[in-house]
């Protein structure tokens, strides 16, 4: 019996070989362990403004929300309140990969980035920014955030332009929406009851709004589709001539 182990697995590999599922599957493998490699040297970056409360009452209101956020957010631990300003990129290595983190071909990539969105923030004056309104993206699941009363939003909707502007010759395949909205998301929901739920809570701490400052501009990265915390590249500040 031993003797016909050889001719044995020989009929069993020629039998998956020739099976048309078993091919499929074995194909379909190969494809996710692509695109995992893929995902593994790739980066995500993108251009943000994170929320910093002006003063007691509204870091004590932000506190709060963040409870809200940790109950509703599947990217609480990603990241802390943000604005974006532009959405992810994804960079590729453009030549050998290294274990540095960010490693030297990202870095290349980041410096032109930084460099664009410094000069611009240079240009912006820092402003306050009230975050009054909770509104909804109706999507498969509805996303809600807050949104800046319409006069405090001005300043931050010239920064965004030129932001954008100076940043995406530097940030491969981002295409921004036709109209820009700036909201800090609180929470993904998918049912009635934990959209009413959501809402009750916010609207319990929200008082007249939450007052923030922005000061400077975040430019945040991250290791390919992980679901892990993004990292700040640079915080570029208003107002400020870089010499």
């Amino acid at each position: 019996m031993l003797g016909m182990m050889p001719y044995l697995l020989e009929l069993a590999v020629r039998y998956l070989l020739a099976c048309r599922p078993r091919a499929s599957f074995v194909v379909a493998v190969a494809h996710g362990g692509e695109k995992s490699l893929h995902s593994s040297m790739s980066f995500t970056a993108l251009v943000v403004v994170l929320v910093e409360p002006q003063g007691a009452t509204a870091q004590r209101r932000l506190s709060m929300l963040q409870h809200v956020r940790k109950a509703f957010d599947p990217a609480y631990r990603r990241w802390p309140p943000h604005i974006t300003l532009v959405p992810p990129a994804v960079y590729t290595p453009d030549g050998q990969d290294d274990a540095l983190d960010p490693p030297a071909w990202l870095v290349r990539h980041l410096q032109r980035l930084t460099a664009g969105v410094e000069r611009v923030c240079a240009e912006h004056p820092a402003h306050i920014l009230q975050l009054r309104h909770l509104a909804a993206f109706e999507r498969r699941e509805a996303i809600l955030h807050l949104r800046p009363s319409a006069s405090s939003a001005e300043p931050l909707l010239s920064l965004q332009a030129d932001v954008a502007q100076a940043a995406l010759p530097h940030m491969p395949g981002v295409r921004l929406r036709s109209t820009y909205v700036p909201h800090m998301t609180l929470g993904r929901v998918k049912t009635v009851e934990r959209r009413r739920e959501l809402e009750q809570r916010v609207m319990e701490v929200l008082g007249d709004g939450l007052e923030v400052r922005v000061d400077r501009v975040h430019i945040m990265y991250k290791r390919g589709e992980a679901k892990q915390p993004y990292t700040t590249w640079r915080a570029l500040p208003l107002g400020i001539r870089v010499p």
